[in-house]
C-alpha cells in the first residue's frame, strides 16, 4: 500500500483478481519484487529459528552412571560427540542468520539462541 499508493480491503470475501488488476501493480514490479524477496528471506530465518527450537525441545540426553572403583560418583553425559556436532552446526547456522540483513525482526531471538548454545 505504501509503495503503490493504493489502498485496498484484503477481506477475502470482497477482494478479487479484478481488484488487483485495477491497481496496476505491474507498474511497481521492482519495488514489489524487493519486498517479496525480503519477506522470503525473513521467512527463511523464521523457519530456521523454529527448526532450531524444535530440535532442542525434542533433544534427549543420555546419562550414564559414573563410578570410580566401587564408589558411585554421579552421572555423566553420554553421546557427547553427537551433541557437540549439533552445537557446532547450530552455531554456524546462527552466525549465518546474524550476517543476514534480514535478521532484524528476529535479532533478539537469534542472539538469545547464540547465548544459550555458546560453550
Amino acid at each position: 500500500m505504501e509503495v503503490t499508493g493504493q489502498n485496498f480491503d484484503m477481506d477475502p470475501k470482497t477482494f478479487t483478481l479484478g481488484n488487483m488488476f485495477s491497481m496496476q501493480l505491474h507498474k511497481f514490479a521492482d519495488e514489489i519484487g524487493k519486498i517479496t524477496n525480503a519477506a522470503v528471506k525473513e521467512l527463511t530465518i523464521e523457519n530456521e529459528i523454529k527448526k532450531l527450537s524444535d530440535v532442542w525441545r525434542e533433544q534427549r540426553f543420555e546419562l550414564g552412571k559414573y563410578t570410580k572403583g566401587a564408589e558411585d560418583r554421579g552421572y555423566v553425559l553420554r553421546q557427547t560427540e553427537e551433541i557437540m556436532v549439533l552445537l557446532e552446526d547450530m552455531g554456524l547456522n546462527l552466525q549465518s542468520m546474524m550476517a543476514s540483513p534480514f535478521v532484524r525482526p528476529f535479532l533478539s531471538e537469534v542472539r538469545g539462541w547464540e547465548q544459550k548454545l555458546s560453550l
